[in-house]
């Protein structure tokens, strides 16, 4: 009977752990920190799926694995694999409401420029929207995934009509440079997009992880995680350092 009540207390110990752990919201991106980053899936027909990956923009780092829920593979899986979806990771720290905000972008766009501080405002209302639908959708402690969503059900990030990206309509096609949606497949580019007060000058577009060389993530279906990877400094640069730092060392030594 002893061991029965311990064994009994343990596992009461750590459901009452994992409780106080739970997640009852997805933080917005008012909080202190901003926003947890937010994977977002979307299929052929414009239903979705989105998992709260439970890390602020400062606490992403890589090399790193983040485990995809059931829910989300099912979803993936029922479209027909990676090819058949496509996917966005997103999050945003407005603390001080629209006046000054960071974003994390994703894309496999090579560039992003020309984004004026104009539109920070509509970057914002979009992500307050989306996160509060996913609240309102699925309230409840430690939920960590909402959906599927059909197209146009609150919640779905699309919106079921081709708004695929940060408040601008469109297709993801072509030059659409603020695109968040990248081939299930593919690789995402993982950006900071730092807005300004002055609505007559351009937000600042940064790598996430810039001193690392940037990132990137991509979707391991096999092993059902969401994986985020440095970007490698191209060798041709670190030979160029090497050769600098190389010409220092025989500058001093002559000087001696």
């Amino acid at each position: 009977m002893i061991s029965i009540a311990k064994t009994l207390g343990t596992v009461s110990a750590l459901t009452l752990l994992a409780l106080s752990n739970a997640n009852a919201t997805t933080l917005n991106a008012t909080a202190v920190g901003g926003s947890e980053s937010l994977l977002t899936i979307t299929n052929g027909t414009n239903e979705s799926i989105t998992q709260d990956l439970g890390k602020q923009i400062a606490q992403l780092v890589a090399p790193d694995a983040i485990a995809l829920t059931q829910d989300v593979v099912s979803f993936i899986t029922a479209a027909g694999g990676l090819a058949n979806v496509k996917f966005a990771v997103i999050a945003g720290q407005a603390t001080n409401g629209t006046s000054t905000a960071t974003y994390l972008h994703s894309s496999n766009n090579a560039g992003m420029t020309n984004l004026s501080n104009g539109i920070r405002g509509t970057w914002f209302s979009t992500l307050t929207s989306f996160i509060t639908a996913l609240n309102t959708s699925d309230p409840a402690a430690g939920n960590i995934d909402y959906g599927p969503f059909t197209a146009g059900a609150g919640g779905n990030y699309f919106l079921g009509q081709g708004r695929d990206d940060w408040g601008t309509a469109g297709t993801c096609q072509g030059n659409d440079n603020v695109c968040n949606l990248v081939g299930g497949n593919e690789e995402a580019i993982l950006r900071l997009v730092n807005f300004g007060t002055n609505a007559l000058q351009f937000a600042n577009v940064q790598p996430l992880l810039a001193a690392q060389g940037g990132a990137r993530a991509y979707l391991d279906l096999a092993n059902s995680n969401l994986v985020i990877t440095a970007v490698p400094v191209p060798a041709a640069v670190w030979l160029f350092g090497s050769a600098i730092g190389l010409l220092t060392v025989a500058r001093r030594r002559l000087a001696a």
